[in-house]
């Protein structure tokens, strides 16, 4: 399984969609003075309804960890019309999230 960028609807205002989606298209370890900030990846390779299930778990333990104001309603993932050199489906996920 492989992602595309997140993508995060809400009837929020335009700049905590943009504070969401930073945090979750921010690889984990790639910003330097919080090296927990982002997403832990390392579950793409696992089996897909179980990199799906991770990829929430991991996606909710950070929004709660870095914006504890909001709140994940649901998480769907969207098959791309795209597909990896080594056949691997992508996915992009749509993150809902609202304030608390």
């Amino acid at each position: 399984m492989q992602l595309e960028n997140a993508e995060i609807i809400g009837d929020i205002p335009e700049r905590y969609l943009k504070q969401a989606a930073n945090l979750v298209n921010t690889p984990v370890g790639s910003l330097a003075l919080d090296r927990d900030f982002g997403i832990d990846y390392s579950f793409l390779d696992k089996t897909n309804p179980v990199a799906k299930q991770l990829y929430r778990n991991e996606v909710i333990r950070k929004i709660k960890k870095y914006l504890p104001g909001f709140k994940v309603e649901e998480i769907n993932f969207m098959q791309s019309e795209k597909v990896t050199t080594d056949n691997l489906e992508m996915f992009t996920p749509a993150i809902k999230i609202s304030l608390k």
